[in-house]
């Protein structure tokens, strides 16, 4: 009996996530995130930060106004930059804006909303799912939106400075890449779009662009 006891105490403790930490943060509608760190976001009744991971102490997690602030403790400002070996996982019951900066990568699942917007920014990575009536989308300097799985009613995007977005719209969308970034819009709407200094602007699923500029090496092109 003795051995038993002490294989099942064994066993729930190899169960339990490593250096698990409940962050008590409430009161917010947005998540930015930045520096190499890995970030999950998903909806539900109740508020709820966990980090997990040999290195979750590393994890900064901060509620300014309304919006969730995550970053790296101490960040060096020289020397390799890794990825933090720690996990964020944050649970919010609405959710309004999502930005990912500075090679950080925030992962969003099954999101419902109105009004969203997404932003990535320096080599950030933002992949979300779900759907909303309206997204507005921007991509910076190497940043990238993978929305095309978050299905939205109208969108507004910019990219710039070789960010990517990458969209769904349904209905009416206004589309702007400028110095190498590339804009990608699913699901059939139609709208304006421009694409300057080497930007381009590609149209889907028989979407349209009703009014279109290319210029200075822009390019817009239906698929």
């Amino acid at each position: 009996m003795k051995y038993a006891v002490t294989s099942i105490a064994a066993a729930l403790v190899v169960a339990l996530p490593a250096h698990a930490e409940v962050r008590n943060l409430s009161g917010f509608t947005e998540v930015q995130a930045q520096d190499n760190i890995v970030v999950e976001v998903r909806t539900g009744p109740q508020y709820a930060v966990e980090v997990t991971g040999p290195e979750a102490n590393r994890i900064i997690t901060r509620v300014e106004r309304n919006q969730l602030k995550v970053s790296e403790r101490n960040r060096p400002w020289f020397g390799p930059d890794r990825r933090i070996n720690a996990l964020v996982r944050i649970t919010m019951p609405a959710v309004s804006s999502l930005a990912a900066a500075k090679g950080a990568t925030l992962s969003a699942f099954d999101i419902g909303a109105d009004d969203m917007s997404l932003a990535a920014a320096m080599g950030g990575e933002l992949r979300i799912n779900g759907s909303c009536h309206s997204v507005d989308v921007a991509a910076a300097m190497g940043g990238v939106v993978r929305a095309e799985g978050f299905r939205c009613a109208t969108a507004d995007i910019s990219a710039a400075m070789g960010g990517e977005a990458r969209v769904f719209a349904t209905n009416t969308f206004d589309a702007t890449a400028a110095m190498g970034g590339s804009v990608n819009i699913a699901g059939g709407a139609h709208g304006d779009t421009t694409a300057v200094m080497g930007g381009s602007v590609s149209i889907a699923d028989g979407g349209k662009a009703d009014h279109s500029t290319a210029v200075m090496g822009g390019e817009v092109n239906h698929d």
